[in-house]
């Protein structure tokens, strides 16, 4: 289907958003200086969303989009549960440098998870909403691969999206506050030796 040239527009506004969010934080997005950054008029670009909190929520909506297109979408392709979670851990800590717009602030939904922790309403709501989701997506492959014997059990379904979600946050701070140059490595070591650990090839995880 051919893309209407409103809603072009409107996507082009919102990859500039998602780009220009990630650098400076969601909650800082202006329709002002969105729309100097799309090359439009302050009006113009209010006449798509009305408010802030619409554009933040349309950013966020345009991200989980890239989200499922870049890594949920491939990973729920794949034929079984662990091999969907091994996926998951290379690809991850890469979504975003490898989704089409890159995203260049990081991931969008650690950053703006802590942005609106302590701010309730409709952002913070779809926030918690999209990451409740990955969470199931995580516990419910982890169920399915014990079921299927490729996992021995060793962890609860929730231990082991705690731990996997956990090393990705680890990474992400890492990677972005601490400019560490190790961090890629070191998420591949801990999330593929949590693999590893489910599938009883790396007792060195025993103590998790």
């Amino acid at each position: 289907m051919t893309e209407s040239k409103g809603q072009a527009t409107k996507n082009n506004i919102l990859k500039e958003g998602l780009i220009l969010a990630s650098v400076q934080g969601l909650v800082n997005i202006s329709i002002g200086g969105l729309a100097e950054k799309a090359q439009m008029s302050r009006s113009g670009l209010f006449a798509h969303f009305m408010s802030k909190e619409q554009l933040q929520l349309e950013i966020l909506e345009y991200a989980h989009e890239l989200f499922q297109e870049t890594l949920i979408k491939p990973a729920s392709a794949l034929p079984s549960p662990g091999e969907r979670l091994k996926f998951l851990a290379e690809q991850l800590p890469v979504w975003y440098d490898v989704s089409v717009p890159q995203i260049p602030g990081g991931c969008i939904f650690l950053t703006a998870c802590l942005e609106f922790d302590d701010r309730p309403g409709k952002v913070k709501d779809y926030l918690m909403s999209v990451q409740k989701m990955f969470l199931l997506f995580l516990t419910s492959n982890h169920k399915g691969a014990v079921e299927m014997v490729q996992f021995k059990g060793n962890l609860t379904d929730d231990d082991f999206a705690f731990a996997f979600y956990s090393f990705y946050m680890g990474y992400h701070q890492y990677k972005k506050f601490f400019g560490d140059q190790n961090a890629r490595k070191y998420a591949r070591t801990h999330l593929n030796g949590l693999i590893s650990f489910c599938t009883g090839e790396h007792p060195a995880l025993q103590g998790l």
